[in-house]
């Protein structure tokens, strides 16, 4: 059964994130979404849906991204062991009942075909049954027979794709393509019995396109069952006809042998078919003596007091915050020119995502200045093409933050967490556990984004600075970025401002971590140690 279930291709969606990079929706078990993207009004997961599963993981996702939050972004590193189902059978048939449920609960997303096969099935049932109990049994024998060929029409379409899946499985191929057409005849029949049950008989035809408008997949399954329509039609000639038999036989195996053709063969040349290329550049339009750039950083690497108590304080630099942020557009205005701070509008939220490179083009051609920047944190990419553009265009001048104290930078983004406060409040009086296995993997995964950074930007001229050697001198630290910008180091230091920032802790580690001495002790021998001097 897991063969049949692996070939009949019904668990897509479990590995979608190594096929698409921005998927439609994601399966509940393997989501992660961070609570502060989601607004106060909005309803995680629907009660319409059952507590056991089905319908509720596509109805969050489409919904979210209908009101602005972002795109859903795969990350096929990630692995979620799900254990297998006692009852599988019984889970895909939850899946199908889901299915009817988002008909309703988001029609905008659903389409009309012809009738599949379990709706003719059923159509030649009730004819037959009419038949039967209005003229007797031999009047009522053809809608049965056209009922019965039905599903076996339908198994003898999804056999030569499934048989294809199976390949390099451990049982018997032929079974297995047989055994697997059983989940999505199953689910077939679940959503019409579901409709019927319901009394929604204007769902009756009706799909839900689970790709959400971002494929083909309307077009696909007309076709796939307009396929299946016309070889029914010819097999039931050839059945009921006796003297255009050979005719009817030889329209249905030209039929099923276009059939073949067209998908499996278009999956041998998916295999064959080459990778695409990366585009490179982002196509960002820049004016004649405009120096774009971007600040890349982590959370919590002092980037907010960078931008505001130095770079944005130069004459010549225009220093945004964090224009790609989900749920506002954090623009900043330069001393003297009045712009709005946190844009909130969901429309040009919205176009930001859908264009980011003429929403970046906007901001350059409007900025006072000859240098504009934005800072960037990795949670703000929501198409990982986007950042491959960005980081690939040697236009756009590149910058990176870091804290060379991981210990530091983690604490801060817990108190942060915690406290609910990012900017000003102080955290001194906020203690907080981090366990070693978080630090730890929060160590790697903070390793790793700086590690593709450099990886991304070799070849190219870009900057890289430390909080640490900003708190200590500004000045130094900054001069090189300055002279990379194309302007000149400030010949004072700049004034102190109503708006400059502090630091939230001036405390010592120690201090802020309630279990320190543990830490301190499981890191003793490692590059981290240093963290805790």
């Amino acid at each position: 059964i897991q063969c049949a279930l692996e070939a009949s291709r019904i668990c897509y969606f479990y590995e979608i994130s190594s096929i698409m990079r921005n998927p439609p929706w994601g399966v509940t078990a393997n989501l992660c979404t961070r609570s502060r993207t989601i607004s106060r009004n909005f309803n995680f997961f629907s009660r319409t849906y059952p507590r056991t599963g089905g319908g509720e993981d596509v109805d969050f996702c489409i919904r979210s991204k209908s009101a602005g939050h972002g795109r859903i972004v795969g990350v096929p590193a990630a692995k979620v062991v799900h254990p297998y189902w006692n009852s599988p059978f019984a889970q895909i048939a939850g899946w199908a009942q889901g299915d009817v449920l988002c008909l309703g609960q988001l029609p905008h997303v659903a389409f009309y075909t012809p009738p599949n096969w379990a709706e003719l099935a059923l159509g030649c049932l009730v004819w037959g049954l009419y038949r039967f109990y209005s003229e007797g049994a031999k009047t009522a024998r053809a809608a049965f027979t056209w009922a019965l060929l039905a599903p076996i029409v339908e198994v003898v379409m999804l056999f030569p794709r499934f048989y294809w899946f199976a390949q390099g499985l451990p049982k018997n191929r032929v079974l297995v393509a047989l055994l697997a057409a059983t989940p999505p005849m199953l689910q077939d029949v679940v959503r019409l019995v579901s409709k019927l049950k319901r009394c929604r008989l204007q769902e009756v035809c009706q799909h839900f396109d689970w790709m959400n408008k971002s494929g083909h997949h309307p077009e696909e399954i007309r076709s796939h069952i307009c396929w299946k329509l016309v070889e029914w039609l010819a097999v039931g000639w050839a059945v009921q006809s006796t003297a255009n038999r050979e005719v009817a036989v030889s329209a249905a195996l030209i039929i099923y042998t276009t059939w073949i053709v067209r998908h499996c063969g278009s999956l041998l040349v998916a295999e064959w078919k080459p990778p695409v290329a990366r585009r490179h550049g982002l196509g960002v339009e820049i004016e004649a003596g405009k120096v774009p750039f971007v600040l890349l950083a982590y959370q919590r690497t002092g980037s907010n007091m960078l931008v505001r108590n130095h770079l944005n304080k130069h004459p010549d630099i225009h220093m945004h915050f964090e224009l790609f942020n989900e749920k506002a557009i954090y623009t900043q205005s330069h001393p003297g020119v009045t712009t709005p701070g946190a844009i909130r509008n969901i429309d040009k939220i919205r176009a930001r995502d859908k264009n980011p490179a003429a929403f970046l083009s906007q901001i350059i051609s409007e900025s006072p200045t000859t240098a504009v920047g934005f800072k960037l944190f990795p949670e703000h990419v929501t198409d990982l093409d986007f950042l491959e553009q960005l980081l690939a265009d040697r236009r756009i001048r590149k910058v990176i933050l870091r804290r060379e104290n991981q210990l530091g930078c983690v604490t801060s983004i817990v108190r942060a967490t915690v406290t609910g406060e990012y900017i000003k409040v102080s955290h001194d009086k906020v203690p907080v556990h981090i366990s070693a296995a978080d630090f730890q993997a929060f160590s790697e995964g903070y390793e790793r984004y700086y590690t593709f950074l450099r990886d991304r930007l070799a070849g190219q001229s870009y900057h890289e600075i430390t909080y640490e050697s900003v708190v200590a001198d500004a000045e130094k630290a900054l001069r090189p970025v300055y002279k990379s910008l194309g302007v000149s180091g400030p010949s004072s230091k700049p004034p102190a401002l109503p708006g400059d920032l502090q630091p939230q802790s001036t405390g010592v580690l120690r201090n802020a971590l309630a279990n320190y001495e543990e830490l301190s002790g499981v890191f003793a021998s490692t590059e981290r140690h240093a963290d805790f001097t």
